[in-house]
């Protein structure tokens, strides 16, 4: 189970919006757990001083280090990185929200006023997480940032642990007519390309027509605005339509090998077997390619469990 801990002077803040939604199922179902510690509960003095002058003087005030020292000694784990959410600090991306998720358990510590004794942070090893280049009233608001970056890469978060790839792949049941149709796991994402790209195409008939009746029927038409508009909006389109073929990422991860192969690995679960009485696999592209691609784990598929395809399309 992976762990949080948030130092705080808040704790009435959390779990906050964190207890909700698949956040909340995932903590209830004990997948990550959130231990929040009331900082202010360290002091010693009758009004639970938290906040003090900066040492060797300056204008604002400091979270006293003794207090936060006493706070995070007495709940610290052994190995633990500790983050104090700060402006100055190392940016979070999605790198270190993947790295963080590896952790068994990360500290956060909420920081208020002018900021933190810079002694603690050096004697504890504490490292500083930045957000965003602007200044926030506290570090509440950031620690659910940090969080939720954290919380949707945990394995069962978000349900099927593979919702984190785009994946791509058709699968139709029960398709006696088209009302009570039912979807398995659908490459919208994929269809959308398909469409993305028909529509590129279209834009960019429209511009080539257009360049060629210009250039076909017009005189001196180079340095029309016309022209020159016509040209741009061409090499535009023709621009968007190629990185959108070209990606590497798209050539990779939306291919109907792929998608073929993910599709399989899905209904070899017998009980979609059992409980469907017809799988339909349809190869939405028209392109022979893609059929080829298709085919033969279409075939295997059917040929591990002992089902005679009637149709591929």
């Amino acid at each position: 189970m992976w762990q949080a801990q948030v130092f705080t002077l808040y704790p009435d803040f959390f779990p906050g919006p964190l207890n909700k939604g698949l956040y909340g199922k995932a903590l209830t179902n004990k997948i990550w757990d959130l231990k929040v510690v009331n900082i202010r509960e360290a002091a010693e003095d009758k009004h639970k001083t938290v906040d003090d002058t900066p040492f060797g003087g300056g204008s604002g005030m400091l979270l006293k280090a003794d207090i936060l020292a006493k706070s995070l000694d007495e709940n610290k784990k052994e190995g633990e990185r500790i983050f104090y959410l700060s402006p100055k600090g190392k940016k979070l991306d999605q790198k270190l929200a993947l790295e963080l998720s590896k952790e068994k358990s990360i500290s956060l510590i909420c920081g208020h006023f002018e900021g933190v004794d810079e002694r603690l942070l050096s004697t504890r090893n504490i490292e500083e997480l930045s957000i965003g280049d602007f200044i926030l009233s506290g570090g509440e608001t950031a620690s659910f940032v940090v969080l939720d970056s954290i919380l949707r890469l945990l394995p069962g978060v978000l349900g099927n642990e593979k919702s984190k790839d785009i994946i791509a792949w058709t699968v139709r049941h029960n398709e006696s007519n088209k009302e009570n149709t039912m979807f398995g796991l659908y490459p919208s994402i994929l269809r959308d390309l398909f469409k993305q790209r028909a529509e590129m195409k279209k834009e960019l008939a429209i511009y080539k027509d257009k360049k060629e009746h210009i250039e076909k029927y017009e005189t001196n038409y180079e340095n029309t605005k016309e022209y020159k508009e016509c040209i741009f909006k061409l090499n535009y389109s023709d621009t968007k339509q190629k990185a959108l073929k070209d990606s590497n990422f798209i050539r990779e991860n939306f291919t109907w090998q792929n998608a073929a192969k993910i599709a399989i690995d899905h209904l070899s679960n017998k009980n979609i077997i059992k409980l469907q009485k017809k799988i339909k696999i349809i190869n939405e592209s028209g392109s022979l390619g893609d059929a080829i691609a298709w085919t033969p784990i279409v075939n295997k598929y059917a040929e591990e469990n002992k089902i005679t395809p009637k149709k591929c399309s």
